[in-house]
């Protein structure tokens, strides 16, 4: 009988053991798995999260790259556009400053020549009459004189029929 109390107490403490392993299993599964398998999932879905995020942050850091590319070209497009305008408005002034520079030449040359039309109109009312009355003086001093007016007219005469000839 001894050994059948032995075998009994060890049974009992198997089937104990069994029994608290069983309990403990229910109470972790009931209570504790819930618990575990909740935070389980938050955790996962914290990382799927990140994942998301993350795959989010590099495509809008590729468009970001991408546009950060076109406007440097846009940059350059328009730094050139304004080289182009501004060179375009330097030959602008330059042929504005021709055209001036001929205007003004053509103006300072119409101003002489009005200076010298005008002086010249000023010496014909001037100048003309006293010579004009000068040489009739001396023309009707030197032919006053019956012998000088003959020989003026037959000098005239012979060359004219010299020439005639």
């Amino acid at each position: 009988m001894f050994v059948s109390k032995e075998v009994i107490s060890i049974i009992f403490r198997v089937i104990n053991f069994f029994a608290f392993g069983f309990l403990i299993y229910y109470v972790f599964k009931k209570y504790q798995l819930i618990t575990l398998k909740e935070k389980f999932a938050e955790k996962h879905a914290l990382f799927d999260d990140l994942e998301k995020q993350q795959i989010n942050l590099i495509e809008e850091n590729e468009i970001v790259s991408n546009e950060i590319k076109d406007q440097d070209k846009l940059f350059e497009m328009l730094k050139n556009k304004i080289n182009t305008w501004n060179n375009v408005r330097e030959e602008n002034e330059k042929t504005l400053q021709e055209k001036l520079e001929k205007i003004k030449e053509a103006y300072k040359k119409r101003v002489e020549k009005q200076t010298e039309h005008i002086h010249e109109q000023k010496l014909l009312k001037e100048v003309l009459p006293v010579v004009i009355e000068g040489t009739y003086k001396q023309l009707e001093d030197k032919f006053s004189k019956k012998d000088a007016s003959e020989t003026f007219l037959k000098d005239i005469v012979s060359y004219m029929e010299k020439n005639a000839q």
